[in-house]
Order: structure tokens, then sequence, then C-alpha cells
């Protein structure tokens, strides 16, 4: 047990340290609060690392420690140098006293039962949910068990294994990889605490994230407890699927960005950029998050901010290099003859034109299914709507615009694979429904504070971390 602790700490903390590494590159004005650096820290970090495992073994050489952290080392000295007359409590902005009022500790005390319930539930047992075990699962045991990349590993994905997704993103898979190497053994129940300690970490910078958009503390405190209580969302936390990392680097993709316009800190832009290369590494769906960011910076530029700006160079060189990341992937599937589950020689073969509109009416069925189960939801989606139609005349603004627009942008890609997908539509649906709508809800629980914000005028706090 004691060990145990001891492995996931060392986990949480030699991940971190990978990510912080990174900010400090980049949050050159020390711009970040605490618990923005800290949880974006750990998040940054282990896709980076999921990242070089898959590059090293693409070189053929082995998953061990040595060869995963000593590359990093250069830039830690780099830091340790650029920041030697800044110690390190300096540069994270250690915690100031907090003076909470009665209703923010009893959030507080809330938000901290809720993600010791979500640890409870991921080590209480080892993976069991299909996807968790015969998917993501399956694959970090052969890439831990092969000590690199296999031979023929794609191959072998695409004609051995029944129920697996060859062509999806191996973020996943090469962070339970990378926890197994750490931990110096396979261990299927200890390598579920990445799902929890990542559901913190995210915790701590939509809450940060949040507080710098409404200047209220408490109301900020309020919505961060209604985001991890929320049944679907603190379930996901627990079982193994991608689908809550999925969300975390969608959603700070766009808070980012919705910061970068609203702040006009560079800091959240590059922010937005790694979270962005991240969603794009965590599942197929990434490709969704890629074309939104890209589509939303180009309309900011040429619509907002109206002419050229100091970022215009360094915006225009990440989006490049963002593109190529992402065709890289796709280019290397090509190669390899990976094809995709939904677009395939059998999506369009033989399509039934005129099923679009019973189509639809599927979509459209499971979707109300969704906004109204209040047992997996709670008032989420309905209280969206509500706002929506209450406040579509000023959809348009930077302080709205930014959060709404990926929200439909992203539902309307997803909605789109409905139409076109060559596996049963009633299927299809009813089983990844959910999860979609997942990936979109913190973005949904920040809109709704801002526009509780706004209705109320609430004053509360702004002091605090």
């Amino acid at each position: 047990m004691i060990r145990d602790i001891i492995v996931v700490m060392g986990f949480t903390l030699t991940t971190s340290l990978v990510g912080f590494n990174i900010i400090l590159l980049y949050d050159k004005e020390n711009y970040l609060k605490a618990m923005e650096k800290i949880g974006l820290s750990y998040l940054f970090g282990i896709a980076l690392i999921s990242i070089e495992l898959f590059a090293l073994g693409l070189m053929g050489m082995g998953f061990t420690k040595q060869n995963i952290l000593i590359p990093w080392i250069p830039l830690i000295l780099f830091n340790l140098y650029r920041y030697k007359k800044l110690s390190l409590a300096s540069n994270i902005r250690i915690f100031k006293r907090l003076n909470f009022s009665l209703l923010e500790k009893t959030m507080v005390f809330l938000i901290v039962l809720a993600v010791f319930y979500a640890f409870f539930k991921a080590l209480i047992k080892p993976m069991e949910s299909y996807d968790a075990v015969a998917i993501w699962g399956l694959l970090a045991k052969i890439l831990y068990f092969a000590g690199t990349l296999p031979q023929n590993f794609f191959a072998k994905l695409s004609t051995g294994f029944n129920g697996l997704h060859p062509d999806s993103p191996l973020l996943l898979p090469f962070s339970e990889t990378w926890f197994y190497i750490f931990n110096n053994g396979f261990n299927d129940l200890l390598v579920k605490a990445i799902f929890p300690i990542s559901l913190t970490a995210f915790l701590m910078v939509f809450y940060s994230f949040l507080k710098r958009a409404i200047s209220n503390r408490t109301l900020a405190l309020i919505f961060t407890f209604a985001l991890v209580s929320i049944k679907q969302f603190n379930d996901y936390a627990a079982n193994g699927y991608a689908d809550i990392p999925m969300a975390i680097y969608c959603s700070l993709t766009f808070l980012s960005l919705y910061l970068w316009v609203n702040e006009n800190k560079e800091v959240y832009f590059w922010t937005a950029f790694l979270a962005c290369i991240s969603a794009i590494w965590t599942k197929s769906e990434g490709g969704a998050i890629f074309l939104t960011m890209i589509a939303l910076v180009l309309f900011y530029q040429f619509s907002y901010a109206g002419k050229r700006n100091r970022l215009f160079g360094r915006i225009w060189f990440a989006l490049a290099f963002m593109t190529l990341i992402f065709m890289s992937w796709v280019i290397f599937k090509n190669i390899l003859g990976i094809s995709s589950v939904i677009f395939n020689d059998r999506t369009f073969k033989g399509y039934n034109y005129a099923g679009i509109v019973k189509r639809v009416q599927i979509i459209l069925y499971e979707y109300q299914r969704q906004f109204f189960g209040l047992k997996h939801w709670n008032l989420s989606w309905i209280a969206f709507i509500f706002f929506i139609f209450a406040g579509y005349k000023k959809i348009m603004s930077k302080d709205r615009f930014y959060i709404v627009a990926p929200i439909f942008i992203i539902l309307s890609s997803y909605s789109a694979i409905y139409l076109v997908t060559p596996l049963d539509v009633s299927w299809h649906v009813r089983t990844s429904a959910s999860r979609i709508f997942l990936h979109i809800l913190p973005l949904v629980i920040f809109y709704l504070a801002i526009r509780t914000k706004e209705i109320y005028g609430a004053s509360g706090r702004d002091k605090g971390a």
C-alpha cells in the first residue's frame, strides 16, 4: 500500500516536471497562477512523454526510464540556468493564505470529496469496461511487454484483433505504458490512477481559468463542483476510457483560446496550442478540435484583431506546425495502409442517400435523450439550451463566442460522422453519443458560469488561488 502511494506520487511528480519545464519556456512573464501551472504541468507532461515514447519506438529504441527522461535533462538545466536568480517558490507563486466563506469552504470540501470518490472508483477494481480493456489497455500491455514499438505493430492491430481501432492516436496506451515503466512492472489496478490524477489536474486549471474569466471565487468554486459532480463526468474519470483525457484537452484548447482573445496574453495561445496537439494525439476526434481551433484563430485574426499584431508571425508558425503534426499522423497511417473504422472503402459504397432523413431522426432522438438525461447530466444541458436562447442577441460577442462556437462546431462535426458512418447508425449513436457530449461538457459549464455572472452580477471575491 505504502509502495503504491509512493509510486503514484513519484509518477505524478516526474511527469509534471517534464510539463513544468515546457511551461517555463513560454510563460516568460510568469503570468500563470500556481494552480494553472501545477495542473498543466501534469497534463502536458503525460501527453509529451506519450509522444516521446512513440518517437522512441519508431527509432527502434527501448522503453526505459533512462531513454525517456535523459532527453529532458538539457531543457531542465537550461531552465535552471535561465531562472537561477528565481526560487522555485517565486516562479510557481505559492498559494496565498485564503479567507474562505462558509459556502466556499463547503464547495472546496465537496470538490475534494468528489475527487476522492473518483480515486476510489478507479482503484477499487482493475479495468473492466470494454474499450478500456480491449483497446487502450491491451495496446499498453503489448507495448510494455515488447519494450518498444514492435515490428508490424499497426499491421497486426489491423488484422489480428477484433474490436480495436488501429487508426486511433495513442496517447492513452503510451501513457499507461509509461506508468508500467515507472512502476517497474505491470499493474492493471494501479495504472487507473492516471485518470483521477488527470481529473484533479484539470479541475485545478478549470477553476483558475473560470475565476479569471468571471472574477468571482465563489461562483468559480460552485461551477467547478457542478462539473465534477455530474455523474457522467465523474464516472468516466475512473473507467479507463480515453474520453476524459479527450474532454480535458478539448476543453483546455478552447478555454485557453477564450482567455487569449479576452485577456490578450500570449501565454494562453501557447497553452491552447499544446492542448490542441495533445487532443490530436488522444483520439481521432482530435481532428475536429484541430480544425475548429484553426478556424477560430483565423476568424479572430481577420475579424477581431483587424490588423497584424506582434504575434502574427508566431501564430502562423504555430498553426503550420500543428498542421504538420496532424498531417504527419494522417500520412503515417496512409503509408501503413491503416484504414479508419468510419472513413474507409465501405463508407459510401451503396450509401443510401434517401435514408439521411431516417438517420437524422435517430440522431435527434438520441440527442434529446442526452439533453434531458438528468440522471447522467444533471441540469447542465437544459440550462445551456435556456441560456443560449435567452442570450442569443449577444452570441457573437468575444466573451461568449469563443466558448459557444466550439461547442456547436464540434457537436456538428461529430453529428456529421453519424450521417456517413458505415456502422449501424442506431448502434453507433446509442453507444457513443454520451461520450461526445462529455468532450464539450466543461465548455458548457464554463459558459453557464459566465452567463450566471452576467445575469446576477454577483460581486463575489476575487482574491485567492
